[in-house]
């Protein structure tokens, strides 16, 4: 679903596409995934048009728009997983620093949302497991690397990495789809180039076995 909100005061525009439920037996519960799927976009271009008021006056072009698209992952049984990137058509934005991608996924029978915790098996919390999860990113990454157009990083992926409660120090997004599940990497914390960020890895559900919590158990998807 799209909508579309007008900042006055500065002329931007929002161009807002979501994801949305229908189907659910619950309508109290509907309403509570609903909202936060549509809240998680929400957020990210309303932290963005906060940021923007640090600008010097005239340094945002008139009639500007920050935008978000959404991509469905899985739509049931279990999981409902969206993935949204955001974007702007005025290049002056673009130095202003903000979130360009964002991922969630919520548990279809109870409405709440689910952390990499609940998604990633518990020995992915190990430095052993840590290391088995890389070696099996970097063998489903272009040419059998993270970044196909860098050497390696200056340290390897470690637990914090995955599973810190601190946002900024997050390097694994985690979006399931119906094929497997999609990493996006923030590469440049691991001390990849800024040309790597943001780089996506989609692992088959075959080739994460051991990895993932029951919650992505892959017998109800497609793909393997």
């Amino acid at each position: 679903m799209t909508t579309k909100k007008l900042y006055v005061d500065l002329d931007l525009k929002q161009k807002l596409q979501y994801v949305k439920v229908s189907g659910i037996g619950d309508p109290a519960l509907s309403q509570k995934i609903n909202e936060r799927l549509r809240g998680a976009a929400e957020e990210i271009l309303d932290d963005f048009q906060d940021d923007l008021k640090d600008l010097p006056m005239g340094e945002v072009r008139e009639g500007s728009t920050l935008s978000s698209t959404a991509t469905v992952g899985l739509r049931g049984p279990r999981v409902v997983s969206a993935y949204y990137r955001f974007s702007t058509d005025a290049p002056e934005l673009g130095r202003v620093p903000f979130m360009t991608y964002t991922s969630l996924v919520i548990d279809l029978a109870t409405g709440r949302e689910l952390t990499v915790r609940d998604l990633l098996a518990p020995r992915v919390r190990t430095a052993e497991g840590t290391t088995d999860f890389a070696r099996v990113l970097t063998r489903s990454g272009p040419s059998g690397r993270l970044c196909e157009q860098s050497p390696p990083g200056t340290r390897p992926l470690q637990p914090n990495d995955i599973f810190s409660g601190k946002p900024e120090e997050h390097v694994v997004d985690v979006f399931p789809t119906a094929e497997g599940v999609t990493f996006t990497l923030a590469l440049w914390k691991l001390g990849y180039p800024m040309s790597c960020n943001g780089q996506a890895i989609t692992v088959p559900y075959t080739n994460l076995a051991g990895l993932l919590a029951p919650a992505l158990d892959p017998s109800p998807h497609q793909g393997g």
